[in-house]
């Protein structure tokens, strides 16, 4: 493939959680610098479901949550997830996946185990968040806990906000994406002594990078070649973000999300006040 493309942007944008920001914009540049292009990337101000660019191709490539990836591609938009991250978690096994990690404080010791929380009080980051919602929402379910299952929900707008949320006190527990809480808990160490983990629900497919230009699906190879066998500056990025490594998925890898989420919608079980 020895042609290039003329040097018009790329254009990329996050749907994750900013604070890892830093790792996708290293990846952002790493795919201009293969392509001889400069890039155009942004953190998205809304969910994916909602940012009409991302329906209208305005989007080159997306870093997604899994379950609006899937949800997008039910509604037939044109979505190619092609890499994802293994984490630095002994949990992960060497595989492609996270969890969603509820929180409580630390001192709040009648909250021992998720039975416990019922009754509590809520909070998540977007209604449409996977790790952040309906993960948690999927188990409670399958579990066989009556709904609604807490007393008081809101939403945060972030896992930042929600684990903010948590820690002063205004709210007992949140659902957070287990790479978003490591990466927080590298920044702040005092948060492993201030949050205790009462349940992980998971194994999830864990958020991949999506190639939204049919045009340029040419170069997922040469990406996910990239990713694979990181330059030294993106793995130092890598290193610093927790990721052991990323590896080439497929949109079939994130059919199960697509399930989970149908059985509960299906089942009209619901946790939070909408």
């Amino acid at each position: 493939m020895s042609e290039q493309l003329s040097p018009v942007p790329l254009r990329l944008r996050s749907y994750l959680a900013p604070n890892m920001f830093y790792l996708y914009e290293s990846i952002a540049s790493r795919f201009a610098h293969i392509l001889q292009t400069d890039t155009n990337f942004d953190q998205s101000p809304c969910d994916a479901l909602d940012d009409p660019d991302l329906r209208n191709g305005q989007i080159d490539i997306a870093f997604i949550c899994e379950l609006p990836l899937v949800r997008l591609q039910n509604d037939g938009v044109h979505l190619s997830a092609f890499s994802a991250p293994i984490l630095e978690d002994s949990r992960s096994n060497g595989r492609p996946v996270y969890f969603a990690d509820v929180i409580v404080q630390s001192d709040r010791s009648q909250y021992q185990h998720l039975k416990d929380l019922e009754g509590a009080s809520f909070c998540y980051n977007d209604i449409g968040s996977n790790s952040g919602h309906h993960l948690l929402r999927h188990h409670l379910m399958q579990e066989g806990y009556n709904a609604p299952f807490f007393n008081r929900t809101m939403a945060s707008d972030s896992h930042q906000q929600s684990i903010l949320f948590v820690l002063d006190g205004v709210i007992d527990c949140a659902a957070i994406d287990s790479a978003v809480l490591a990466e927080a808990r590298r920044k702040d160490s005092t948060l492993a002594i201030r949050l205790c983990i009462v349940e992980s629900v998971g194994p999830c497919p864990i958020p991949p990078i999506a190639m939204t230009n049919p045009n340029l699906q040419q170069w997922i190879p040469i990406f996910q070649q990239a990713l694979t066998k990181p330059d030294p500056t993106l793995q130092r990025i890598m290193n610093q973000a927790g990721i052991h490594a990323v590896v080439p998925v497929s949109n079939m890898d994130y059919m199960p999300t697509l399930d989970l989420f149908l059985r509960a919608e299906r089942a009209n079980y619901r946790i939070i006040d909408v």
